[in-house]
Parts: structure tokens; C-alpha cells; sequence
């Protein structure tokens, strides 16, 4: 098993009640495909996110019995630009240049977590949807602020 499996394996036992979600992993991405979305977005992302999408392509879960409602915590390469653009209008109205330096990669329902184009390096940044105003003169380190987890390992490891 590798370090990634066993990592998102461990997030879901302590993050989720067996008895009401199953987890969902998908195949593993590849070099190709990371290396596509990565020119399409004109980022590169840092070793570590890399190493996880060639583990699993996306990572959520559901509640058991629903065909129809899937939680991606980690949306898979296909939706991941979507998802992207999706958090970045939320900002743009206000604060473009923040918008667009902000490379999101994880779903929390509204809020997201990711990167900072210019500090892709030195960890991870956290938006934050009901902080935000919709105020151009908002200061942005009060919606989106580095968070303590310096990597996405130990964002999901209690």
C-alpha cells in the first residue's frame, strides 16, 4: 500500500463514520495528464500534491445507499480546473489579483484549500466563504489566510 492510500485511509477512519460514508478512490492519475492540467492552469504543483493524484485521481466519499450524492474532497483532474475557476469567481469580483493567484485543491463545501501561486513552496492557504464580504476593500488575509498544516499530509492526519 503507499504512503498516500494509507494516509487518505487513516483521514477517512477518523474524519468519517464507516456506517454512513464509504470512501472513494480513483484509479491513479498520470504523468501526462498531471503534466496537461498543469500547462492548461499554467501552475506546477508542488512533489507532494503530485505524489498524491499519482496515488488516486481524486479522493471523496458518499453515504452509503446514494447513487447520486459524491463528496470529492480531492475533485479528480477532469473537474479540478472546474473547480478551480468555480472558487476563484468567488473572489474575483473583489479581489482579482488574489483570484488569480490562488490555485485551490481541496473541497471543504464552500470553503477550499490550496496554493498560492506565488508562494507554492511553503504550504497551504485556506478560503474562507463565510469570511468573505464581497467587499473590495476587505483585507484578503481575513478570507484567505496560510493555515498551519504546512502539507497536505498533515492537514488530513489528526
Amino acid at each position: 500500500m503507499s504512503k498516500w492510500n494509507e494516509i487518505l485511509d487513516r483521514h477517512y477512519a477518523v474524519a468519517y463514520d464507516r456506517n454512513e460514508f464509504v470512501a472513494i478512490k480513483n484509479s491513479p492519475a498520470t504523468i501526462q495528464q498531471i503534466e496537461s492540467l498543469e500547462g492548461d492552469l499554467d501552475f506546477q504543483f508542488p512533489e507532494e500534491w503530485r505524489n498524491l493524484y499519482l496515488t488516486t485521481d481524486g479522493f471523496g466519499v458518499k453515504p452509503i445507499g446514494s447513487d447520486e450524492f459524491r463528496f470529492d474532497l480531492f475533485p479528480s483532474l477532469s473537474s479540478l480546473a472546474e473547480f478551480i475557476d468555480g472558487v476563484r469567481k468567488v473572489i474575483a469580483d473583489t479581489h482579482p489579483g488574489i483570484a488569480a493567484a490562488f490555485v485551490p485543491i481541496m473541497d471543504l463545501g464552500g470553503d477550499a484549500v490550496g496554493y498560492s501561486r506565488a508562494d507554492s513552496t511553503t504550504g497551504l492557504y485556506r478560503f474562507d466563504h463565510e469570511l468573505f464580504r464581497y467587499n473590495e476593500q476587505q483585507d484578503c488575509e481575513e478570507f484567505l489566510f496560510s493555515i498551519s498544516a504546512a502539507s497536505i499530509e498533515n492537514l488530513l492526519l489528526p
